[in-house]
């Protein structure tokens, strides 16, 4: 038998779309390939960057993992075609972020027993789907550097929905849930000789989809 492909969660990462960071001026053809591709600035584009391609058009919007960088370009796997003018926003990972869950996808299932139903049992259609939740628990540091804690908490004042992803760990390519989500739950916890924890859990709205 083949060797188990099981990974560990060790490098996930849990992500909310930042501001645009730059742009690319040239069209982008879907390939299961590595692509090199260059944008107008590098900023804050490294190896390892998640970034939300084509941000302004959601029909074609997509994930990416940076494989590779030099100076002016980098290198990931576009799923999707894009026109010109391709706008980037970093993923911002959530920090110290210790197991995150899901996506929750279910299903209504509608009862259609009837007297006529085959062998006395049971009969069901499928109803509207639902994307669920992703959960996670972390490390509570409420006013860490990156701010990224505290824009969960703004989001969950303000009842923001922002673009979350779910990145799974590995090299590229190994998947990337992207999804449209509110925060609906934040929980810190405070044991008395223990680490200070939180778990939280944003509310999937519409489909999500996995790259």
């Amino acid at each position: 038998m083949p060797a188990s492909q099981a990974l560990l969660g060790y490098g996930s990462l849990l992500g909310r779309q930042g501001t645009n960071l730059t742009t690319i001026a040239l069209a982008i053809t879907a390939n299961a390939a590595p692509q090199v591709v260059t944008p107008a600035a590098m900023t804050s584009i490294v190896v390892g960057s998640v970034l939300a391609i084509d941000t302004a058009n959601p029909a074609v919007k997509e994930i990416v993992q940076v494989s590779a960088v030099t100076g002016s370009t980098f290198t990931a796997i576009f799923n999707n075609n894009h026109g010109t003018a391709i706008s980037i926003a970093l993923m911002v990972p959530l920090v110290e972020v210790l197991k995150a869950g899901g996506p929750g996808m279910k299903a209504d299932m509608k009862e259609v027993s009837n007297m006529g139903s085959p062998n006395a049992y049971k009969e069901f259609i499928a109803g509207l789907r639902e994307g669920g939740d992703v959960t996670f628990e972390g490390n509570y540091i409420p006013k860490e550097a990156t701010n990224s804690q505290a824009t969960l908490r703004t989001d969950f004042e303000n009842g923001t929905l922002s673009c979350w992803c779910l990145d799974m760990p590995g090299p590229a390519g190994n998947g990337i849930w992207m999804f449209n989500a509110f925060v609906s739950s934040i929980q810190p916890t405070y044991p008395l000789d223990d680490r200070v924890t939180f778990t939280g859990t944003l509310r999937i709205t519409g489909k999500p989809v996995l790259f």
